[in-house]
């Protein structure tokens, strides 16, 4: 009764149309799919944002790389468990066991030395004219050569910005109800303009006057400093110094630095992700990889041969971070921030710079010898307060030109809205003609400024020599200053306070961060992740490469709040100036937190205008192919640092609305303090992030992933003298045979139920076909003898399912053609031959029935000498061999007509093939045709339909190699 069901069960399944591929290996739970990669194609519409997707798409790939990574390095420690939880939560570095052992007693100790070390206000006053002479003498380094300042032709050649042309790019505005013809005259306008720049060489002459526009600073600095007052200092007053500067040199530092611990977990911002860079938003992201390893783009590049479940182990470690970052985030406010930074710095540099009274001593004795008046600055002011405005509206001029000139006749209503807003940019004052007029009439000044600042110039180069004013000597007065705020600050306690007692609560869950961590440790069910170790050469540059398109997004997200900055800013500087005399405090306050806006709103706008440039041009690979986004990506390289200081610049925008302002001021002041408190988190240090070689990373990522698809290797049950000369031995892997009781128990119930079915079924469908399955297992019935089989869950090619022979095998329909198979000839095939495919594929069903049920029971029963069955198994991807011999074929010439294709298709793999690194989308889209053909019906194995050319590349070397076997095996015998 069981081999009947059995049997039955077999005739069955035979018939099924089956989409065949290899099995899951049940003891590793490891998938060897081979993934169809055009069924794995993520599907996007055509209004899709393609900067938008490069970004999705990009994001979850660096997810799953860096998380591959970071499991491995937990798994075997390679990375400190502390560097990685410190990234994920945001922070600086900091040690678990120091969060562990934190004391509260221990840090109001820290605190009462800061306090009880007394700063006086005279060492105060002569530390922050100290502190300005290294300011000046680190500007002077790095200020460039006067040398290459303008001719005085050049400069005059400034004052031709003027004319129709620029009055009407000042004036113009955009007609909503006809935009194109509104923004066709703008875009001639600036045309015309742009062509007199380009001529004159403008821009050149603007950029040369940067040296000159530095100086400016320098000097402004010096005049602000009062240094003349230094050089005739007291001497008592300098000894004070000297003396509060050695005592704090003199106070131990801790062991444990507990206040700089605080620091790294509050006080901390852009931390840069050595270890975790694929996830941008820390912690919050590791929720994302269970989406993330079902997505179908990601699993066309991993492939569903490598079960990446292990990988939602990290999610493990989502809630007790959130519970520690959220009891954290409670006191991260800009006071608290700002109080424990300066606190950290002072215990920082308590115990080092030992001497440092003696050397500022020395800096004051010798700044006295070589004091230098600064010459008039009012002119070189003017020159500076205009071309710096200058070069910010010629940039915005070229960005304009550009959008004009390439997008005119496809601006929607948003990127018009753009247009207007750089209009507006373009129409602050000075304007652009008068700007160029004031510099041009100023030609004089600029070119003998040379020689105005000769003397000043010599004080510059003995500040340059001083050793001794060095940044050590620096950070000992810069800590008696924090520590002299600190003193007038009533709040300064209470805030350590309020973060020590927040730490201190948080303790307790760090219980929770150890409970996940031995989680993710605990034996992998796999070892999928394991065998892709090597993803963590590539897995940092991927990171970045997410980490450049994440900031370049909440740069455009945030455009309208960073041109806003720019536009309103200079408001600051206007009237930061009338306060000079009359508000010195504030002037002060708003000079010391408020520095270089004019070449930071530069940058900002050069930034914003290259940004929203690549969003519009930017485009998805059309292939799927990984390394087909490495030129894409490495576009976002090359965007300039900038640094925009929000915190210190909103304390600059607070002191000024202390003052008595215009009510016309104030409304702009709020505005711009509101723009800077929306991009204060803004991250704009591109060159931290490396992305030059992400071209050869993802090529290296996909190579790993795919050095896990494994290929099937079956080694024929009979093997020739012939073969067994050619065929290099195979290394084989058995798989333990399973509890046969219960399987054979198992297809008992299922045969029954399924023979019933099939019948039915046969009855209304084939019954031709019906009856030869019946025949067959009729015949089977009385002919068998031999023991029960054992089912075998692994794909043979079909010559083995069938049984036959592969050499020698012959069609009785075709004598000419079994004649020149017998010579080793190639034979070309025909539709006619084909005429009795259907009598032929029911004989072979029924020899598949009796050798397949003949072959299982072989595998409990092995005659003397013969060759054992051996299972398909696993092996790491070959090439399929080519043949060597006497007289070597020749693949690449010949095509599949020339070909046996009795031989090509016992060769034929019954399982989908993955498409090689050479195939085309036209060649992938035929190959999946073909599988559909098969899929919606199996006799088209029979028929000569015409083979993809990918399935020719892969079969040419195996048929050659038949047919070689076949023409040695006619020859021998």
């Amino acid at each position: 009764m069981r081999n009947i069901l059995l049997v039955a069960l077999a005739a069955i399944i035979a018939q099924v149309p089956i989409e065949s591929k290899l099995w899951i290996s049940l003891e590793s739970g490891r998938d060897y799919t081979l993934t169809d990669s055009i069924a794995h194609r993520q599907k996007r519409g055509s209004n899709d944002d393609p900067f938008s997707a490069l970004q999705t798409q990009i994001s979850k790939l660096a997810r799953v790389v860096n998380g591959i990574t970071v499991y491995n390095s937990i798994i075997d420690s390679s990375i400190p468990i502390d560097s990685i939880i410190s990234e994920l939560l945001g922070v600086g570095l900091f040690k678990l066991q120091d969060l562990k052992s934190f004391n509260k007693t221990e840090v109001d100790k820290a605190v009462n030395k800061i306090i009880g070390a007394k700063i006086s206000n005279t060492t105060r006053d002569i530390g922050r004219q100290v502190v300005n002479l290294y300011k000046m003498k680190e500007m002077y380094q790095k200020i460039g050569s006067l040398a290459s300042l303008p001719t005085e032709a050049a400069i005059k050649d400034l004052s031709s910005l003027k004319g129709t042309d620029v009055d009407k790019i000042q004036s113009i505005s955009i007609d909503p109800n006809s935009p194109k013809e509104s923004l066709k005259d703008l875009s001639i306008s600036i045309g015309n303009v742009m062509n007199i720049v380009e001529e004159k060489n403008i821009m050149k002459t603007l950029k040369d006057l940067e040296p000159f526009n530095q100086y400016v600073r320098l000097i402004e600095l010096f005049d602000d400093s009062k240094l003349d007052s230094l050089k005739s200092k007291p001497q008592p007053e300098i000894a004070q110094l000297k003396t509060e500067l050695d005592g704090l040199s003199n106070i131990q530092k801790e062991p444990a630095p507990l206040l700089q611990l605080m620091s790294s977990i509050v006080g901390s911002s852009f931390v840069k992700r050595e270890f975790t860079s694929g996830f941008l938003n820390g912690y919050e992201d590791l929720s994302l990889l269970e989406k993330d390893i079902k997505d179908s783009w990601v699993e066309g590049i991993v492939g569903n041969h490598t079960s990446l479940k292990e990988l939602t182990k990290l999610t493990k470690l989502v809630d007790p971070l959130k519970e520690l970052d959220e009891k954290w985030d409670s006191v991260r406010s800009l006071q608290l921030r700002s109080s424990i930074r300066k606190a950290a710095m002072i215990e920082d540099s308590f115990g080092s710079s030992k001497g440092s009274g003696d050397d500022v001593a020395k800096i004051i004795e010798s700044f006295s010898s070589s004091y230098k008046i600064a010459p008039a600055i009012v002119l070189p002011k003017i020159v500076r307060d205009n071309s710096e405005p200058l070069i910010y509206q010629m940039h915005i001029l070229n960005q304009l030109k550009d959008t004009l000139s390439t997008q005119l006749d496809t601006l929607d209503a948003a990127e018009i809205r753009r247009v207007n807003e750089s209009l507006k940019e373009l129409r602050t004052n000075p304007d652009i003609a008068s700007s160029g007029k004031t510099i041009s009439d100023l030609s004089s000044t600029i070119t003998g400024f040379p020689t105005t600042i000769a003397n000043f110039k010599e004080f510059l180069e003995a500040l340059k020599g001083m050793t001794i004013l060095s940044k050590e000597t620096i950070t000992a007065v810069k800590s008696a200053i924090q520590m002299n705020s600190i003193q007038n600050d009533i709040n300064f306690t209470s805030d350590i306070n309020s973060i020590a007692n927040s730490i201190t609560d948080s303790v307790g869950l760090l219980t929770e961060v150890d409970t996940a961590i031995e989680t993710i440790k605990t034996k992998p069910t796999d070892e999928n992740l394991t065998q892709l170790k090597e993803l963590e050469k590539h897995s940092k540059s991927l990171g970045y490469a997410a980490t450049i398109i994440d900031m370049v997004h909440k740069v455009l997200e945030k455009s309208s709040f960073l041109l806003d900055f720019v536009k309103n800013g200079r408001v600051v500087n206007e009237k930061a100036s009338d306060l000079r005399k009359s508000e010195t405090r504030v002037y002060n306050v708003i000079r010391a937190n408020w520095l270089n806006f004019d070449k930071v709103a530069q940058n900002v706008s050069q930034i914003v205008g290259e940004v929203q440039s690549w969003n519009r041009l930017i485009s998805i690979p059309k292939t799927d192919r990984l390394e087909d986004y490495g030129s894409i990506l490495e576009q976002f390289s090359g965007l300039e640092d900038v640094d925009l200081d929000a915190e210190h610049r909103i304390v600059a925008i607070e002191a000024l609305l202390t003052t008595n302002l215009d009510q016309t001021v104030k409304p702009t002041l709020e505005v711009l303090k509101a723009s800077l408190e929306k991009v204060a988190n803004l991250d704009l240090s591109f060159s931290k992030y490396s992305i030059s070689g992400i071209s050869d990373s993802l090529v290296a990522i996909q190579k790993v992933f795919l050095s896990t698809i494994p290929t099937v290797k079956v080694v024929p049950k009979k093997a020739t003298t012939a073969q067994k000369k050619e065929e290099a031995p195979v290394t084989t892997t058995e798989t333990p045979p399973a509890d046969n009781g219960t399987l054979i128990l198992f297809l008992e119930i299922a045969g029954g139920v399924l023979v019933g079915v099939a019948l039915v079924v046969a009855g209304f469908i084939r019954i031709k076909y019906g009856v030869n399955i019946f025949c067959a297992v009729w015949r089977k019935i009385k002919g068998d003898k031999k023991k029960p089989s054992q089912v075998s869950s692994t794909v043979q090619p079909r010559s083995q399912q069938s049984g036959v022979p592969q050499q020698g095998r012959q069609s009785s329909a075709d004598p000419p053609a079994q004649r020149r198979r017998a010579e080793g000839q190639p034979v070309r095939r025909s539709r006619a031959d084909n005429q009795g495919a259907e009598r032929r594929r029911n004989e072979r069903v029924e020899r598949e029935q009796d050798q397949g049920h003949q072959n299982q029971g072989e595998q409990n029963e092995q005659r003397p000498g013969q060759v054992p069955i051996v299972q398909a198994h696993v092996v790491q991807p070959e090439r399929a061999p080519v043949p060597q011999n006497d007289e070597p074929l020749a693949p690449d010439e010949l095509t599949l007509d020339d070909l046996d294709q009795d031989v090509v298709r016992d060769l034929t793999p019954p399982y989908r093939i993955q498409p090689d690194e050479q195939a085309t989308e036209s060649e992938i889209e035929e190959l999946n045709n073909y599988y559909a053909q098969l899929a919606a019906d199996d006799t088209l194995r029979d028929e000569a339909i015409p083979y993809p050319r990918i399935l020719i590349r892969y079969l040419r070397p195996l048929v050659i190699r038949q047919m070689e076997l076949n023409r040695q095996a006619n020859n021998n015998r």
